[in-house]
């Protein structure tokens, strides 16, 4: 098997045990409430600048790869998606000759240490350190906040630099919502921004979901 058709063939995108007869699209987000207008052209324009962004939420199941499969269809034309392999990634695909940064959207079903076919531990580190600002990054994770995310990764075991966290510049937060068809939203996208310090965080779109919550 080529190198190519390993990396471009999804690696447990939806997690174990789970099926999706059809994937929900972006129109179809935006129809159920998930996602508003103003929300996807913020989005669209970070992926046609190709920045990185991670989806959070602070509950599984609630949608994390629903709406991050959804926000490929906003990619740049002849985007090619390569697919980590969680706790059995190798980085193989660094030393490739058919690895174009510059055209390459690396995706990572989630970052988590809840199971092996998720990215954790030392690969997330070096994820960081050898793709950097000058890759794409596409990620799931765990969070109810940009700063609970930042807190998984610079805290113990990972310990990573604040300021590499930023390398996933934009944090999609999704909460539950019952105002929507969905059942849920985006309320917030921040910006990550590295600093001398660390790290700053921006809010980019805020929609107040705190009083259908509690």
């Amino acid at each position: 098997m080529s190198r190519k058709l390993h990396y471009d063939e999804p690696f447990y995108w939806w997690g174990p045990g789970w099926t999706v007869s059809q994937s929900r699209g972006i129109r179809d987000l935006l129809r159920d409430g998930t996602i508003d207008p103003d929300q996807t052209a913020i989005i669209w324009a970070a992926l046609q600048r190709r920045r990185s962004l991670v989806v959070i939420a602070n509950k599984s199941g609630i949608g994390k790869t629903t709406l991050l499969t959804a926000l490929l269809e906003l990619l740049p034309p002849r985007t090619r998606r390569m697919y980590l392999r969680g706790c059995y990634e190798t980085f193989a695909f660094l030393d490739d000759p058919s690895f174009e940064r510059e055209h390459t959207a690396v995706l990572i079903n989630e970052l988590s240490p809840h199971l092996p076919v998720y990215l954790w531990g030392p690969s997330v580190e070096r994820l960081f350190t050898e793709t950097g600002m000058s890759t794409m990054l596409l990620a799931t994770a765990h969070g109810k906040t940009a700063v609970d995310f930042i807190g998984t990764l610079v805290g113990s075991p990972l310990r990573i630099p604040p300021a590499q966290v930023a390398v996933l510049e934009f944090v999609i937060a999704l909460s539950e919502s019952p105002s929507t068809a969905s059942g849920r939203r985006v309320g917030q996208i921040s910006r990550l921004i590295p600093t001398r310090d660390g790290v700053t965080i921006s809010s980019v779109r805020v929609n107040d979901i705190s009083q259908e919550t509690n």
